[in-house]
Order: C-alpha cells, then structure tokens, then sequence
C-alpha cells in the first residue's frame, strides 16, 4: 500500500449486508473484465508503472458471491500466469475510494484474503470520490515518473457526486495514456428532467448547462438517450475517441457505460468487448444508441434481432461517394466513427460483400486474393 491507503482495520461483512446484485451489473462487469484483460498488460507490458482506479469499490462482492469491480480489476493481474505477470515492468498499483466505511472494510478484507499481491500496490480509500480523486491524481502524477497509463472506472449510484470537474482535471493533470469509463443512470435522470429539482446535480455532472438540451425531447427515453449522447460530447472534448454501451434490463431502464480514450487501440479493444458482451443482443441486454454519426447497432423493436449486417456499407458509401479511398480511410472511418470495428466487420460485413455484388471495386492492391484488401489498396463505389 502507498500513503494513500486509510489502514482499515479489514472486517467481513455478513452476506445478507452486502450489496445485491442487480441485473445491469453482469453485462457491466463483463465488459469491464475483457477490458481488463487486455488493457493491463498490454500498457503494463510497455511502461514502469499502470494505475487503475475505481472511483466508487463498493464491497468489492456481491451478496449471492459475484465479484465486483475492484476484484475484477485485481483478478486482472493477480489471475495471470507467473510468466505473464513476470513481463510486467513494475506491477500495477490499484486505487479504490469506497464513502461507506463498513464496505470499505469488508474490501479490505477481500483484498487481504489474496494469498499474496505479487507486489502490486492495493490501496484501499475509505472517502467520498468527490473528495479523494484529486487527491489520487495529484499522487499519480507526482510520485511516478510520467506517463502512467491510468484507467479510471467511475460508476457511483446516482450521479450528484460526480462533478464533470473531476474527470477534466484527471485529463489536464494525466493527459498521456488516461482513460475513463463512467456509469450514466440515464433514465433515472430523465424522470426529474422537467421538475427543476436536479438542475444543479445536472450542471454539475456536465460542467455546464449542455444537458438543459435534453428538455426539449418527447418522451423519458428519448431524454435518456439525448443526455447520453450530451454527456459523451463533453468527454469528447477531453478525449479524441468516446464510445458507448447501453444496458437496458427487462424493466427497460437505460443504463449507459461511456468510455474515453486518446487511442485507437483502446477504442477498438473496448469495441471488440462490447460485441463479445452483446454479439447477439440478447438476454435482456442491447447496445446503446449511438453518439452521433456512430449508426445503430440493433433495432428499437427487439434485442434479440442480430445487427443488420447491410448497414456499414450504406455508411461506407455515404461517407465516401464515387471517389477513390483507400483502405486505411475505410478503416479509420469504420473504427472511429461507426459502432463497428474495422476488422473484422469491414471486411467481412462490408467490403467482400459489395464487391461479390458488384457495387464496389478495387482500384488499386497488392493483393493476392480478390478477398484481401492490404495496406495501400485503393477502392471506388461504382455508380
């Protein structure tokens, strides 16, 4: 542990007093896990030091045994081969505040039931986010020799004590290799949307009135979707790439999980990990509705429908007419500016296709085969 750690006396809570596990939190966790899978030792791998952060731990578990966020993130690397973990360059240091001091004691608990960290730094925070983030990132950014890829997962259970502030100054202090991911119970702040009593809350999570545009929708959910979309705007202004998954339970409650990255590859890595969770759109779960230009990955009618495969090469053509492109362009456009990935969707989805049918041909490539489109090829819509 660091000067971080409030040296909790670590304490077992019953089960029966631990938090329950609700629907939406299986997709989130599962998302958050192949994230983790990847992430870690990807950075962790390259530089001295990664740090990861949950801005609001919890227990750390479940009262039925699930593992939460901050055991996810230490399973992460604990659970990796000793070879693995030996390619790490210094082991990661693991941050996580909890306001309420019975479960951050219980967290302590579960992080000392370990046999043994590996030499990872696990602090664990008994605070309120809002208090102790600055604090955090002040830490990181004085005590390791820059940059230190941090990832920070803020996930509270309302959204008051989220001010926008905190996740700007995380960037302006960290700007090199930070990411974010950040929970939005957005049907919940629709419901009071029009009543005033949540203006300020509101104002506060996003830095500003920009979320007052919400009003003007219709109906609750539309007003969910459009604070989403709002709110990933305002990250974008912060992080070059924000992508979003959208849990929506049975009750048809719309939970976002926003995400913000200076990296392709971490916006293709959490990409891939939002298909893997919903690949078939099913279980009471569906992507989210997009931020704009992203497209629409399932149907409002059914989340059971798989995507309409037809649709990325309607967005390709739109984007880029009759005039000649090339692969790297398609690729960038596919990946940044749509809900799919660039491979292997634009390939297998988009471009073999089109061009089986005739309504796209290659103009230019050093390929091999008519199903290869390597590096420098060239391609044109046909009229």
């Amino acid at each position: 542990m660091s000067e971080l750690d409030s040296h909790l006396t670590p304490v077992r809570l019953p089960s029966e007093k631990l938090p329950e596990y609700e629907p939406h939190h299986r997709a989130k966790h599962e998302l958050l896990r192949r994230y983790m899978d990847v992430w870690l030792p990807k950075l962790g791998f390259s530089y001295g030091q990664v740090a990861l952060v949950d801005g609001f731990a919890s227990a750390g578990r479940y009262r039925d045994g699930q593992r939460g966020s901050p055991l996810i993130m230490l399973d992460a690397f604990l659970g990796r081969s000793a070879a693995d973990r030996a390619r790490f360059k210094q082991p990661p240091h693991f941050i996580f505040i909890e306001s309420r001091k019975q479960y951050a004691q219980h967290l302590k608990a579960e992080v000392e039931n370990y046999p043994t960290t590996h030499g990872a730094i696990v602090d664990v925070i008994h605070g309120s986010y809002e208090e102790q983030f600055p604090r955090v990132v002040a830490y990181l950014a004085s005590a390791y020799r820059q940059p230190v890829p941090t990832f920070a997962f803020v996930d509270p259970r309302g959204y008051a004590d989220n001010p926008f502030s905190h996740i700007a100054a995380f960037k302006r202090q960290m700007p090199s290799k930070s990411e974010v991911m950040v929970y939005l119970p957005a049907a919940f702040m629709a419901r009071f949307l029009a009543t005033g009593i949540t203006d300020e809350a509101l104002t506060r999570l996003y830095g500003g009135p920009t979320w007052e545009d919400a009003k003007d929708e219709q109906s609750r959910q539309r007003a969910g979707q459009k604070l989403a979309g709002l709110f990933g705007d305002r990250l974008s202004k912060h992080f070059d790439w924000v992508t979003s998954f959208n849990v929506e339970p049975e009750r048809r409650n719309d939970y976002y999980l926003l995400f913000g990255t200076d990296h392709k590859d971490g916006l293709r890595e959490m990409k891939r990990g939002m298909w893997k969770v919903d690949q078939h759109g099913g279980e009471g779960f569906k992507q989210a509705k997009t931020l704009p230009d992203q497209g629409q990955l399932f149907s409002d009618d059914s989340v059971v429908v798989p995507p309409d495969t037809g649709i990325l090469g309607e967005m390709l053509r739109t984007e880029f007419g009759e005039r000649v492109f090339t692969i790297t362009e398609a690729e960038d456009f596919t990946l940044c500016r749509t809900r799919y990935l660039d491979k292997p969707h634009l390939r297998q989805w988009a471009l073999r296709p089109l061009e089986q049918a005739g309504k796209i041909e290659v103009v230019e490539s050093s390929r091999r085969r008519t199903s290869d489109y390597p590096t420098g090829t060239k391609l044109r819509f046909r009229r």
